[in-house]
């Protein structure tokens, strides 16, 4: 599925539903990651419009528009389900060198706290993976702008901190899932928002 042609995204939806009818759990993990400068006109000037429009239509449009389609089938289930989406420690600390990426990932966490709160009370459970400098490919192109950064955890030793987490705990107890630098973020994010969010009423 490629998550840039937004038309065909409620096509694909409705193909797995139909295929899979039994599906209690959605991942939507897809993403790109760009790095340049607004600063540099020459390191700018690689960067089109449309390559920013592109990185916000993976990251974010996509994400948003492919919840909006399966929600719908995952509340007519007659069991628990849960949705899961991607974000990055980099949504809760900015990094400069990934100025769009970092704000499709603070946009991803702010997502993820609406529609738990708008989904509290149904069978769906939002859970938001929020993923440290992990050694992909996803910065294959631009690994120089993450110099200086602790090494990259390798994506097996993640994977296991992810499921041990999972395994660990109550579906309904996971809100964010932080491992290593991200975990710092959501933890200081929840430690001085989370009365402020309880104090309002909402469940996010």
């Amino acid at each position: 599925m490629d998550n840039s042609d937004l038309a065909s995204l409620s096509k694909h939806v409705q193909t797995l539903i139909t295929k899979y009818p039994d599906i209690n759990a959605v991942w939507l993990n897809a993403g790109i990651q760009y790095s340049y400068s607004f600063a540099d006109p020459i390191n700018g000037s690689k960067h089109t419009d449309e390559a920013i429009i592109r990185e916000i239509t993976v990251n974010l449009t996509a994400h948003t528009i492919l919840a909006r389609h399966f929600v719908p089938f995952l509340l007519t289930q007659k069991f628990e389900t849960v949705l899961m989406l991607t974000s990055s420690g980099i949504a809760y600390l900015p990094l400069s060198q990934f100025p769009v990426y970092g704000a499709t990932k603070a946009a991803t966490h702010h997502l993820c706290c609406a529609m738990r709160d708008q989904l509290a009370d149904t069978n769906v459970r939002v859970l938001e993976l929020a993923t440290p400098y992990v050694a992909t490919d996803l910065d294959k192109e631009h690994k120089e702008a993450s110099k200086g950064a602790p090494p990259p955890m390798p994506l097996e030793e993640y994977t296991d901190k992810v499921f041990e987490i999972l395994d660990g705990s109550e579906a309904k107890e996971l809100k964010e899932v932080g491992v290593g630098f991200a975990q710092m973020g959501v933890g200081k994010w929840r430690e001085a928002f989370g009365p402020v969010l309880e104090g309002i009423g909402s469940k996010a």
